[in-house]
């Protein structure tokens, strides 16, 4: 029996990510940390056209989630590990991707929730 998801990783999921694509962009751009990727090295991991990686990676970036370097189409984009929360949820959400997929998946199907104020 799979334990249950902690609230914190709930919580990002529900407010943050709002599909399994971006799901897997972030986790690729963490597990990569510190290396930059460009968008083409997104898309070739993960079987997208570059258009629809950059257009992930911005919106990963917009979710504060990434920092995007450079400009037009030499930006490359990092995981951004300087926040102390936010770094070891997306590790454990990293380690729930790989044991607890399926009730990932439906936690982001289930649709977003507005964060707290």
């Amino acid at each position: 029996m799979t334990r249950p998801l902690a609230a914190a990783l709930r919580r990002l999921v529900q407010t943050r990510i709002p599909s399994v694509p971006f799901l897997e962009a972030l986790l690729l751009l963490q597990q990569r940390s510190p290396q930059r990727l460009a968008a083409a090295d997104v898309a070739r991991q993960l079987y997208l056209d570059d258009h629809e990686a950059v257009t992930l990676l911005d919106q990963i970036s917009a979710a504060g989630l990434c920092r995007a370097d450079g400009d037009g189409l030499a930006r490359n984009w990092r995981f951004d590990r300087d926040d102390p929360e936010l770094g070891p949820l997306v590790d454990e959400l990293a380690r729930c991707y790989a044991t607890q997929l399926v009730e990932l998946t439906k936690l982001i199907h289930a649709g977003k929730v507005p964060p707290a104020p």
